[in-house]
């Protein structure tokens, strides 16, 4: 008997060890992995969030660089229209000037073209002038009146 005594002290035993262990053991336990539980949990959330925002971030970053891609093209080509127009104004320009210098040329050139016209017809006019004085203060002979107008002729 002292066998079944010993197996059922000894069951007894255990029993007051699982009861000690359910109501005083257990609890903490159960419920420090239920807290390990959701920090898990709150870790994988947060996990899951962050890849979320920087999924979000990406999406935005990629819009920004596309919008910015876009701005610059805008931009490059609002400069070159700017440039055409800066060219064009400044072709226009210097052909103005250029045909307005050339004007001026010609017109100073006809200016120059008339005064020496000018020139020689008072030139002209005064060795016509003294050539008939010369004629008339000579008696009139075909010898004297060919060497005149022979001297005349190298005059002019």
């Amino acid at each position: 008997m002292n066998i079944n005594m010993s197996i059922i002290g000894q069951a007894i035993t255990f029993g007051i060890l699982i009861w000690f262990t359910m109501k005083y053991v257990w609890p903490p336990l159960l419920a420090a992995i239920e807290k390990r539980n959701k920090e898990i949990a709150a870790g994988l959330d947060a996990a899951a969030a962050g890849q979320a925002k920087l999924d979000q971030a990406q999406e935005e970053y990629d819009k920004l660089l596309g919008e910015g891609r876009a701005k610059r093209g805008e931009h490059l080509a609002e400069g070159k229209k700017r440039q055409d127009e800066i060219m064009a104004r400044a072709t226009e320009e210097a052909q103005a000037e250029r045909d307005r210098i050339i004007e001026a040329g010609r017109s100073q050139i006809d200016d120059e073209r008339k005064a020496m016209v000018r020139e020689l017809q008072e030139s002209y006019a005064v060795l016509v002038v003294e050539g008939a004085r010369k004629i008339i203060r000579r008696e009139i002979d075909p010898k004297a009146h060919e060497d005149i107008v022979a001297d005349l002729v190298k005059k002019l």
